[in-house]
């Protein structure tokens, strides 16, 4: 069993939360944090990229489409993780009720196979070491399918890690 915090004790732990603003680069420590507002059904959704040691690292997951500004964060990264959340074929023929497929496929949605590949080209440039895939659906999506429309967008290839649903990604470095 936990112990209560006290008024005493949640007064200091409370003097050390920064508000985050998607507007703000942060630093904790050595590493610089820059959120930006991503459209989504959320109430002021952000996504992040981080930079240290001389790189920069793109999250970005839970959006329905690329707006210039994320175009523009994502810009110049050695490293992306990206929802490549379904292909829009397998959403449309998929057992989802309507509403589900309308959600989803919308511009508050998430991104399609095509979209996430679209920005990785816009993207890609020769120090991108590596693209991440997230958020892929169990039920309208697979990993050869991303991978497919991947190799279709992309002017070069570049080493692709798509994480599972089920099971943590271990580490992959940023040289």
């Amino acid at each position: 069993m936990s112990t209560p915090i006290t008024s005493r004790e949640s007064r200091h732990w409370l003097s050390h939360i920064n508000r985050l603003r998607s507007d703000e680069a942060l630093e904790i420590g050595s590493i610089r944090i820059q959120p930006f507002p991503v459209p989504h059904d959320a109430r002021e959704p952000a996504q992040f990229s981080f930079r240290a040691g001389g790189r920069k690292l793109g999250v970005l997951t839970d959006t329905g489409f690329i707006t210039p500004h994320i175009r523009m964060q994502l810009q110049d990264c050695d490293a992306i993780a990206v929802e490549f959340n379904h292909d829009l074929d397998s959403l449309r023929q998929g057992s989802y009720p309507a509403h589900v497929k309308e959600r989803i496929a919308s511009s508050l949605g998430h991104l399609s196979n095509d979209q996430a590949a679209q920005l990785m080209a816009d993207v890609e440039h020769p120090g991108l070491q590596w693209i991440a895939a997230l958020h892929l659906s169990g039920k309208n999506n697979t990993p050869g399918l991303v991978r497919e429309t991947l190799a279709r967008s992309l002017p070069r290839e570049c080493p692709l890690h798509i994480a599972a649903q089920d099971q943590p990604t271990g580490w992959i470095p940023i040289d």
